[in-house]
């Protein structure tokens, strides 16, 4: 008897054991609860979340918090530097404001945390270049905004011309096709080139002809040249739209009121990657290559989306788990299948950019064979030229053209 009720007590308490908010075993492994990092970025984007909730699906212990600054900050490099010496931050989106920040000690270096964890650096070829400061490299780049030629193959073939050749073309081919291009009248007039910022054209003349940025101590010789082409577009070939002078009471960049090419009146545009709201059932677009003095592929500048680890992260080991991943090739190919153009540039992620549910027209091919170089990196602390570059620009809008 005294055997059984032995029994009985110890079925009870294992019984007991078992029940909801019971002491587990001295054996069993509990999760631990994940770690939060918070990402500083500007403004919101469906790739960049896409490539967050990808993260956190795949490394559940680890939770992103994005903190987005205020859309209208100005300037960025005063906010950056407020907002990272008051903590919080862990991952930061710097883009080419990296060098300003690494000298103030804000940043961590990466180096010893790529070569840990495998990273290959060759996919994002010249894109490194300039994001290092005394060999220690400190941001990697997540997505890039090149500025391309954006072609309507229907204005073309209602004109009869020739397509863009694919294998590259040169300054003058492309002027003499916007002119064979612009045709009609007042609203029925169909213009050969028109871009969003109408000085674009002149300043990627520039830089292929000096192969840097073109408003670092442009002399005036290089301006005339590159004004006079410019100026011939507009007077006497009309092959651009006018477009009213800058107002010196309204300082940036001389933006059209309208879009001629979204709005089928032009042929060719220069807009940056991606051209979404160029999609649709009756607009079709294609790419075409940026023209070069030698008729060549010539090595383009692009605006860089860039990342790197604050030197205040509380995290800095997550931190680098989520950097790698953004930047690196899985996060490459979730950010083409939301349509940004990653940095990091491999077949599987060519792929990923085709295979979308609504792909892009097979010329984007070329974005993924183009030499792309990083904007340079701003030197707060250098002399702008802007201002006189801006003024040059107006002589060529109003036809004083100078003469090389």
């Amino acid at each position: 008897m005294r055997r059984l009720s032995l029994c009985v007590a110890l079925v009870c308490l294992l019984a007991a054991c078992s029940r909801p908010g019971s002491v587990p075993p001295p054996n069993a492994q509990q999760q631990p609860p994940a770690i939060t990092i918070t990402l500083l970025a500007f403004g919101r984007s469906a790739a960049l979340e896409a490539v967050v909730g990808k993260f956190q699906r795949t490394h559940p212990d680890i939770r992103v918090q994005v903190e987005y600054a205020p859309t209208d900050t100005r300037p960025r490099l005063s906010y950056l530097t407020d907002r990272l010496r008051r903590g919080g931050i862990d991952v930061v989106q710097v883009d080419n404001l990296g060098h300003a920040l690494i000298v103030q000690g804000l940043l961590l270096p990466l180096n010893d945390r790529i070569e840990r964890s495998r990273l290959d650096l060759a996919p994002f070829g010249f894109l490194l270049n300039g994001l290092s400061l005394n060999n220690r490299l400190y941001q990697l780049p997540l997505a890039i905004y090149p500025e391309m030629l954006v072609y309507n193959p229907d204005l073309f073939a209602a004109a009869g011309v020739t397509p863009p050749p694919a294998d590259g073309w040169t300054w003058e081919q492309f002027r003499e096709t916007a002119r064979l291009l612009a045709r009609g009248e007042g609203e029925n007039r169909v213009w050969g080139f028109s871009a969003p910022v109408v000085e674009n054209l002149v300043r990627i003349h520039l830089q292929q002809e000096r192969d840097e940025d073109a408003t670092a101590a442009t002399t005036p010789d290089e301006l005339a040249s590159a004004l006079a082409f410019f100026g011939r577009m507009l007077h006497p070939d009309r092959s651009i739209p006018p477009v009213e002078p800058r107002d010196w009471q309204n300082p940036g960049l001389v933006t059209l009121a309208r879009n001629d090419f979204a709005e089928g009146r032009a042929a060719m545009s220069l807009d940056a990657v991606p051209f979404g709201r160029y999609t649709g059932p009756t607009f079709r677009w294609e790419v075409a290559p940026m023209p070069s003095p030698s008729g060549r592929p010539a090595a383009e500048y692009v605006s860089a989306v860039s990342g790197a680890i604050a030197s205040a992260s509380a995290h800095p080991a997550e931190a680098w788990e989520f950097l790698r991943f953004a930047t690196g090739p899985e996060g490459a190919v979730v950010l083409a299948g939301a349509g940004e153009l990653p940095a990091y540039n491999t077949p599987t992620v060519r792929a990923a950019w085709f295979a979308r549910t609504q792909p892009p027209p097979r010329s984007t091919e070329i974005l993924f064979k183009s030499i792309w170089l990083a904007v340079p990196q701003v030197d707060p602390d250098a002399p702008s030229t802007a201002a006189a570059f801006n003024n040059a620009v107006n002589r060529a809008l109003t036809g004083q053209v100078p003469t090389p």
